[in-house]
């Protein structure tokens, strides 16, 4: 495999992320052809989706000739499929599940000023917690298709799937590894929930952080487009 082009952006490997990795394959009529999966925003079903229903491979946008401009950034060939979410609940989603993997579970019942302090002076612990703009680095913003995350996102993406061809049935693909159905990790969540809520300054410096995301959402237009809209992601 090529070399990354942007070494700096493997910070995350050490925790088991490939700055890059992707689905690739073809829906039905559509010209989309990259999926760029980012943790917490649905990415474990929509994975499960294409692998299952489209027979999709794993790839890296930056290194796989075909996908992009090998070893570069250019992206300038294939059209993309992201999720976006809300970078406050994602983050929320992220930090239970990054207590969850690398810390004993009594690890939210002891926490104090200094080590809260620490938590947010950071933000971010691995992939989980990252922004979202980490992800779509180097992205051409017209050539992908945004969708947002929330209760709608099955219907939607199945919605955008049937509509170019593709017959789904979303049933027998349940949704996966959504932090709410897992009563461990829906505890440490709002923990940290009630910490931001009920403290002004550690709720600020998230929002700090995650600037560039708020950004990119106020920025793009999400499926499904209308007219008007559509017309500019051509």
């Amino acid at each position: 495999m090529p070399k990354i082009y942007a070494p700096a952006f493997e910070y995350w490997v050490h925790k088991g992320h490939t700055f890059g990795q992707c689905l690739h394959g073809p829906v039905g009529t559509s010209d989309y052809s990259n999926y760029i999966p980012i943790p917490k925003c649905g990415s474990t079903w929509i994975n499960n989706v294409l692998l299952q229903t489209l027979n999709w491979q794993v790839g890296n946008i930056y290194t796989d000739p075909g996908l992009g401009n090998p070893g570069g950034l250019g992206l300038s060939f294939n059209r993309n499929l992201v999720v976006l979410r809300d970078p406050i609940e994602k983050w929320l989603s992220g930090i239970a599940e990054y207590v969850y993997r690398y810390h004993d579970q009594t690890f939210k019942d002891n926490l104090n000023k200094q080590t809260l302090d620490l938590i947010f002076d950071r933000v971010a612990f691995d992939d989980h917690t990252e922004k979202q703009v980490y992800f779509c680095h180097g992205l051409h913003r017209y050539r992908t298709l945004f969708f947002w995350c929330d209760s709608s996102l099955s219907d939607l993406f199945s919605n955008f799937l049937i509509g170019n061809g593709v017959d789904i049935d979303i049933s027998r693909i349940p949704p996966a590894n959504v932090t709410i159905q897992d009563p461990v990790k829906s505890d440490i969540k709002e923990k940290f929930r009630d910490v931001i809520e009920n403290n002004k300054t550690y709720k600020d410096k998230l929002i700090d952080y995650f600037k560039a995301d708020f950004d990119l959402i106020d920025s793009v237009n999400f499926y499904p487009l209308t007219n008007e809209n559509r017309q500019s992601n051509q």
